[in-house]
């Protein structure tokens, strides 16, 4: 784990996930520049583990955490390139996504995240796009969190990221059944195979338990779709049963 703080160096500790303990703290010294300490900084660790960045304001620094002289190692890979709208686009918190790349805030109060397209490249090869993801609205002063959903058990982690992310296809739900989009805003469409499954009905029960809606799953159809205007933001369980078997139970969440 690596935690920044201006004008100190970078903080190291090691995390066990079995019981929460921090252990082995060790500090990483690294020149914050020719500019005034001000403001907060950011880090992030590309896919690989190899390279951690720091984004100090108007500059973004990388060091390689495989040298044997960390400290040493420190590049820019970026400069601010003086760019305000409407305040300085600088570099400061940065989050490994789920598309194995790094996005990096660009000031509070502005309409972009930066982008290092390859993180797990050396120097400038990481090509750091500065403003690259434009955003609808004012980012404030925060970034969203992308929680590591493919880590794995303790004796395999599993990757970070996926250099390859997609919703275009409907997730696959329990065994027989698709359901999609989930989360669902108007509509929920469940999906199965009437030939396997044959007549069956979808049952929907809420967080308590209590059945909030029934439907009918033809043989003769392969799907079937159901407004949600009267189902309340929240998760919700679902059942599918019929004649010939009960399919596994399964899941999804309304949000609008």
């Amino acid at each position: 784990m690596y935690r920044t703080n201006r004008g100190d160096p970078v903080m190291v500790y090691d995390f066990d996930r079995e019981t929460g303990a921090f252990t082995h703290f060790d500090t990483i010294s690294f020149k914050y520049g020719n500019q005034p300490v001000i403001g907060e900084i950011g880090c992030a660790v590309s896919p690989s583990g190899r390279f951690l960045y720091l984004g100090c304001r108007q500059l973004l620094h990388q060091l390689d955490l495989w040298a044997p002289d960390i400290s040493a190692s420190q590049v820019v890979v970026a400069e601010w390139d003086g760019v305000a709208n409407p305040f300085a686009t600088l570099f400061s918190q940065l989050q490994l996504g789920p598309d194995c790349k790094i996005y990096g805030l660009a000031g509070g109060d502005t309409r972009y995240f930066h982008v290092i397209h390859y993180p797990d490249e050396p120097g400038l090869a990481c090509q750091v796009e500065q403003r690259g993801l434009p955003l609808p609205t004012p980012s404030g002063a925060s970034m969203p969190s992308f929680p590591n959903y493919r880590l794995g058990p303790v004796d395999n982690p599993g990757l970070p990221c996926s250099p390859v992310v997609s919703a275009g296809a409907p997730p696959a739900g329990e065994a027989g059944v698709s359901v999609y989009p989930n989360p669902a805003s108007d509509q929920l469409t469940f999906r199965y195979d009437p030939a396997e499954n044959g007549d069956q009905t979808l049952f929907i029960f809420n967080n308590l338990g209590q059945l909030v809606l029934s439907a009918r799953m033809s043989s003769n159809q392969n799907q079937v779709s159901i407004p949600t205007d009267n189902l309340s933001n929240g998760v919700y369980w679902y059942r599918v049963a019929g004649t010939h078997m009960s399919l596994p139970a399964g899941k999804f969440i309304v949000h609008r």
